[in-house]
């Protein structure tokens, strides 16, 4: 019985690390001969080429966790592809950037250093330019967050708490980017239980003891590098699937 008690109270610790600003943007696919869709996997074929004329501006994407596991290539990913539909042009620096858009993911929470140093980053930003934060958690931030235009959580409890501290002038709610991925292959099943693990260690230690007595396959997602769709492909054939972290859900 001992073994299916909820994990032990854990202290707050900072998710992701992650540098500020990357290094450089992914090359830009071949400009497609006919069909948009067939010469270009990337291209959002959700955005019409009036979007793409009214959102065409330099953007610089912060906090690209890509690093980190296979859930945050993902979200960076699904993000340059959004970016890519609406025709923003991704630049390297600050100076160059007409949007400033951070991804916020798990990296806002109890002013861990990474949070404040992004919200520190676009602060100070000139007339000229837009600050926005997306896709994010936010969760025990001390309030004001100067400089953003618009928030976006990826769960109601961040929308809650960005609404109490007034982060922003429009403050939003949608999924998690991840989930806009369009690799969803059809349920296989038959594959049993798969476990994924947590970013505390003694969440990942009861969640891989159920694994060992349920005979189920234990994936670290910080180890496992893999790309993303192969793992969704793994996820795919399990009966059920327990996971300690939130992109257990791609």
């Amino acid at each position: 019985p001992a073994l299916y008690s909820p994990p032990p109270t854990l202290p707050s610790s900072s998710f992701h690390s992650s540098p500020l600003l990357p290094t450089a943007p992914p090359p830009s696919p071949s400009p497609p001969s006919t069909d948009a869709t067939a010469n270009n996997p990337t291209a959002d074929t959700d955005a019409t080429s009036d979007a793409a004329a009214n959102f065409a501006m330099k953007t610089l994407l912060l906090n690209d966790c890509s690093h980190y596991h296979a859930g945050s290539v993902l979200a960076a990913r699904e993000l340059r592809r959004k970016m890519q539909g609406a025709g923003m042009q991704e630049v390297t620096s600050i100076e160059e950037a007409e949007l400033l858009l951070i991804n916020g993911e798990g990296t806002m929470h109890h002013d861990a250093p990474r949070s404040r140093e992004l919200l520190a980053a676009v602060a100070p930003r000139r007339e000229d330019q837009k600050a926005v934060l997306v896709n994010s958690l936010w969760q025990a931030m001390t309030p004001p967050a100067p400089g953003l235009s618009l928030a976006v959580a990826r769960e109601a409890f961040s929308e809650n708490e960005m609404r109490e501290g007034d982060i922003a002038p429009e403050i939003h709610r949608l999924p998690d980017i991840t989930l806009c991925c369009k690799h969803r292959p059809d349920y296989v099943g038959g594959g049993g239980l798969i476990v994924l693990d947590s970013v505390w260690q003694a969440e990942t230690a009861w969640l891989s003891e159920i694994a060992r007595e349920m005979g189920g396959r234990m994936i670290y997602l910080c180890d496992d590098k893999r790309e993303p769709e192969a793992i969704i492909d793994e996820l795919a054939s399990a009966d059920l699937v327990l996971t300690g972290r939130f992109h257990g859900l791609m």
